[in-house]
């Protein structure tokens, strides 16, 4: 069908017009003139955490599992329903997705006239009958714990450039450290990575990104760890665990230039069953085309005469290399242009993997080399069989994430904690706080019990250290391969001595890593009476502003209920005695540690938190009777600002004349817990700057000349001028009458005047900084 020629005329001429319009605006984005400009995330946004669980209500499930949905009253439990926390592939990531089917239509039909529905049943049946084996797999969802998940186990994965999809040929290599415990995955990474980490990803076979952690920065306590990669995978899936079992996942890092991970590998089970002490982590040699990519990672345990060398590598074998091929394994020592081999063994392997290849090997070491190992003076080597290609690394002290720490308790009330660091040089560095300490201490020692002759032995001393402000700090410089492991395997004391008192001393103790070591220092937790019991803890919020806390106690009686509480104080507290404190239980405490996440804290509790107005508390539970045994003030806590109460900015606002102060929330938004950090619930009373007001009373603003502020039934509002006082509305009225009212004479002049300023103070109520209401 052949087109008008004024119909052609028309669609062209639309054409050129459209064309012209999208040039303009192509060139006025281009100018930056024009157009939208470009989308920039926000400093404080709370970053969407996609979870690996399901949220129903407010209970959790896993991944694969079924239950009933309880709606509480007035529907209560829907016992046809079934729900499945289901995994759901989005953008190569794996999420968790609710779905809920009614298996009420799938009921089978009964062969009786008058079926009957049993309690908590969805399918009616005769009597006598019970369909529970059909309905079997809507049950309800299982609480209990499986014993292999009590029990601790070892993971450690090898990560290169060739583990990475597609390969990356770099000189980077990583190996990770990995716990499993209680259902939760504690990962150390150890990489020589020249550029940031930015995050960790966790993938299954297939690819699919199942768990992913942003990179933190440890606490100022631990030494540094440029190099270093920690983060916890907090409740795995039961689909995720069997995965991790069956060796069935890997872990990449990510940096800026390498989204899809710059070196990765599968997490396999750890084989060794002496403690690793040192670790040397082999890379290729720069400019070897032939190893890039490649990588290894030597754990090494000492004894008396030799050490016990596990090596997981890749990367230095030829294309020809299948079977019964040798490796060599060497230990040197000396300058790096003209080594010096200590020791070397030849490695057969049966057969040989392009992502990873295993052996074990001892190797003999002179006793005169000993101290070359721990001062990180040697390296290994791995060569390939015919000599040409090799990886190679420095020989350290095992890096880790972990924390070793002491809580610190004496014959008095007296107590301290002390948190300990290996260094790359074998030393171990201390820092110490000591409570009811007044003079400094002569000695910082290691001891040790001698299982030969019972007898405590002295491992390393540290004289005459600095002290001030009940804080210690020092290091042992005399560091042997015993020390370090003794250190590994929780076999240490720390004990300070000082001159008139009793010794402070306690069990040095390894703990894995948690998101609650990322704190400035932790919370010593004294004893509220004359018993020798002490605890510390640590305590951070992250960004999705959630709290995590690990406390550690020890001289508590263990017969005992003991109960961790957070106690928050008004800021009015001081003021007035009678202003509303808030106290609520945590967890309960078993054994001597205690570690958990309080996942929705309120706006409230965070801000108490970061004000220094809150205390951790350990009860002891008898009846009915509690007694506070230990009590930790909270101070020096980092809250994240998208976590704080949501901030005014200053100024009036034309459309409803409330003003709010930079630094403080505003309670004009009408409610929330945002109103309940500054009010004092009794007799309807109001904080205002260190004082308190009474009901209905009115007082002139310190913060801000020529503003009223009052107290209206326990909230503090703030009065402000209006834009277009009384008066002008009067006269328009009057204009609109069709006449002007008389000119005003003096003495009336400064009687409108004093109306003009008694009108500012019937405006409605506005917030201000300190008007926003405690619970």
């Amino acid at each position: 069908m052949m087109m008008p020629p004024a119909m052609r005329a028309f669609v062209l001429l639309l054409l050129v017009f459209l064309s012209g319009a999208v040039g303009v605006a192509v060139a006025a984005r281009r100018r930056g003139g024009g157009g939208k400009p470009p989308i920039v995330e926000e400093a404080t946004r709370r970053k969407l955490n996609r979870q690996t669980h399901c949220q129903f209500g407010n209970l959790t499930y896993e991944l694969e599992e079924r239950w009933r949905p309880d709606l509480g009253p007035p529907f209560g439990v829907l016992y046809c329903v079934r729900c499945e926390c289901t995994p759901v592939h989005r953008k190569k990531r794996v999420v968790a997705r609710v779905r809920c089917e009614n298996i009420k239509n799938d009921c089978p039909k009964p062969t009786c006239d008058d079926p009957v529905l049993l309690p908590e049943r969805c399918c009616k049946t005769c009597p006598g009958e019970d369909y529970a084996d059909l309905e079997e797999g809507l049950a309800l969802r299982k609480l209990e714990l499986d014993d292999e998940d009590r029990n601790s186990k070892e993971f450690s994965a090898l990560l290169t450039g060739r583990g990475s999809y597609p390969t990356v040929a770099t000189t980077v290599a990583a190996v990770g450290y990995l716990t499993y415990i209680k259902k939760d995955l504690h990962i150390g990474v150890y990489h020589n990575s020249p550029t940031p980490v930015t995050s960790i990803l966790i993938t299954n076979e297939e690819g699919y990104i199942v768990q992913e952690h942003e990179v933190a920065n440890k606490n100022t306590l631990s030494a540094d760890n440029s190099t270093q990669v920690c983060a916890v995978w907090n409740k795995i899936p039961k689909v995720y665990r069997r995965l991790l079992q069956k060796e069935k996942l890997h872990m990449a890092l990510v940096t800026n230039g390498h989204p899809n991970g710059l070196v990765a590998g599968r997490i396999v089970q750890s084989t060794r069953l002496e403690p690793e002490v040192f670790s040397s982590l082999m890379v290729p040699e720069p400019g070897v085309k032939e190893t890039l990519g490649g990588g290894g990672v030597a754990a090494i345990s000492p004894s008396r005469t030799d050490i016990h060398v596990t090596v997981m590598f890749n990367g230095i074998f030829s294309p020809t290399d299948a079977r019964d091929v040798v490796v060599k394994l060497s230990l040197l020592a000396g300058k790096p242009s003209e080594p010096t081999v200590v020791a070397s063994s030849e490695i057969t392997l049966p057969k040989i993997h392009v992502s990873l290849n295993t052996a074990s090997v001892k190797l003999t070491l002179p006793p005169e080399q000993q101290p070359l190992l721990v001062a990180g003076k040697l390296s290994m080597r791995l060569t390939s069989p015919d000599g040409r290609r090799h990886i190679e690394g420095p020989v350290i002290v095992r890096p880790t994430c972990n924390i070793f720490q002491a809580v610190l308790t004496a014959e008095t009330s007296n107590s301290g904690f002390a948190v300990l660091n290996v260094n790359h040089d074998g030393s171990i560095s201390y820092q110490a706080y000591a409570s009811g300490m007044n003079s400094a201490p002569m000695v910082v020692v290691l001891e040790t019990d001698s299982p030969a002759d019972n007898e405590v032995r002295t491992m390393a001393a540290s004289y005459n250290p600095p002290f001030a402000y009940h804080w210690t700090n020092g290091t042992f410089t005399r560091g042997t391969s015993q020390v370090l492991e003794m250190l590994l395997t929780d076999d240490l004391t720390f004990k300070v001595l000082s001159e008139g008192q009793s010794e402070l001393r306690g069990r040095v103790k390894q703990r894995l890593y948690s998101d609650a070591f990322l704190s400035e220092a932790p919370v010593l937790l004294m004893s509220e009476g004359n018993s020798s019991a002490a605890g510390q803890a640590w305590l951070s919020v992250d960004k999705a502003c959630r709290l995590h806390y690990s406390v550690f106690v020890s001289g508590l009686e263990p017969s005992e209920r003991h109960l961790l509480e957070l106690l928050e104080i008004t800021p009015a507290y001081n003021v007035m005695q009678s202003a509303r404190s808030v106290q609520r239980v945590l967890q309960r405490i078993s054994g001597d540690e205690l570690e958990d996440t309080l996942d929705e804290p309120s706006a409230a509790t965070l801000h108490r938190l970061s004000g220094g107005s809150s205390y951790l508390l350990v009860t002891s539970k008898s009846g009915k009777s509690k007694q506070v045994e230990l009590r930790g003030h909270i101070r020096d806590i980092r809250i994240p600002d998208n976590c704080l109460p949501e901030l005014a900015k200053s100024g009036v606002n034309g459309a409803s004349g409330n003003t709010a102060v930079p630094g403080f929330s505003s309670d004009a938004g009408g409610g929330g817990e945002n109103n309940e950090i500054y009010r004092i619930e009794s007799n309807h009373k109001c904080y205002y700057d260190g004082e308190v007001f009474d009901d209905g009373a009115q007082w002139t603003a310190r913060h801000e000349a020529c503003v009223m502020c009052s107290c209206q039934r326990g909230r503090l509002v703030l009065v402000a001028p209006r834009e277009r006082p009384l008066l002008k509305r009067r006269e328009r009225k009057a204009r609109k009458k069709g006449h002007k009212e008389k000119p005003e004479k003096k003495g009336e002049k400064r009687k409108v005047r004093k109306e003009r300023e008694a009108v500012w103070y019937v405006t409605p109520s506005c917030a201000l900084p300190f008007s926003a209401p405690m619970q």
